[in-house]
C-alpha cells in the first residue's frame, strides 16, 4: 500500500498548447521586406477575433474582424506605409493576446540590406541548404518577413 508521499510522487505528462489568440507572426521586432504583411496567429476552433493594429507614430488604428487564423495585408502608402512602426494584437470578448511591434523598410532600407541578404544566400547556396531552408534563415538572422 502507497503512503501520502508516494502517491503524491508519481510523474505525470501535461501538454500544452498554445491560447487562442496567440500571435505566430510577424513576431516582436520584425522588419516588413516586401509589400505584403502576412500575420498568422492560433486559432483552432475559429472563434471570432479582432485584429487591431496601431500606426506608433499617428496613433490611428485598423480593427478587423476575424475567425480565421491568418491575414495578409498590402503596404497601401495610406496606413501601412514605407518606414512605418506599428503594433498588433489580437483579441476576444474575453481576452487580448500580449502587443507586438513591427516596422516597414523604407526602399532605402531594403537597398542596403539586399547585398548583405545575397552574400548570406550564397554562403548557404554553397553548403548546400535548400531554398525553403534558406529563406527561414535569411527571415531569421535579419528579422525580417522575407
Amino acid at each position: 500500500m502507497m503512503n501520502d508521499v508516494e502517491k503524491n510522487s508519481n510523474a505525470g505528462v501535461v501538454y500544452r498548447t498554445k491560447p487562442v489568440g496567440s500571435i505566430l507572426q510577424p513576431l516582436p521586432k520584425t522588419q516588413i521586406f516586401k509589400e505584403k504583411i502576412y500575420f498568422e496567429w492560433v486559432n483552432h476552433n475559429h472563434i471570432n477575433l479582432t485584429l487591431k493594429i496601431i500606426d506608433s507614430k499617428t496613433k490611428k488604428s485598423k480593427e478587423i474582424e476575424t475567425n480565421g487564423s491568418f491575414l495578409t495585408l498590402n503596404v497601401d502608402g495610406i496606413f501601412l506605409r514605407k518606414g512605418g512602426n506599428y503594433t498588433w494584437s489580437l483579441s476576444d470578448a474575453n481576452h487580448q493576446s500580449d502587443t507586438t511591434i513591427f516596422s516597414i523598410l523604407t526602399d532605402i532600407q531594403i537597398t542596403n540590406l539586399k547585398q548583405d541578404i545575397k552574400v548570406f544566400k550564397k554562403e548557404l547556396i554553397d553548403l548546400n541548404f535548400k531554398e525553403n531552408e534558406i529563406n527561414k534563415l535569411i527571415a531569421e538572422k535579419f528579422t525580417i518577413q522575407y
